[in-house]
C-alpha cells in the first residue's frame, strides 16, 4: 500500500485498517514487551496502591494530553 492510496482512504476506512492491524498484532505471540515496560507498570501500580497517584479514566487522559500538545 502506498502513501497515495492511504491518502485516498476515508477516515472510516483508515480506522478500519488500523483496527485490522491491531487485531493482527494482538494475535502475534512472538511480540514481547521490552523489559523496561514491566518496571514502569510496577512503579505506577506502586504509586496507585500507596495513594501517591490516582487512576485516570481514558477520556480525562486524552483531554489532558490534548491540552499539553496544543
Amino acid at each position: 500500500m502506498s502513501t497515495v492510496s492511504i491518502q485516498g482512504m476515508s477516515i472510516e476506512e483508515k480506522l478500519e485498517m488500523m483496527e485490522l492491524i491491531w487485531d493482527d498484532l494482538c494475535r502475534n505471540d512472538a511480540m514481547q514487551s521490552p523489559d523496561w515496560h514491566s518496571d514502569v507498570l510496577a512503579s505506577r501500580e506502586k504509586k496507585v496502591v500507596s495513594c501517591e497517584e490516582e487512576p485516570m479514566d481514558w477520556a480525562a487522559a486524552k483531554k489532558e494530553i490534548r491540552a499539553k500538545t496544543q
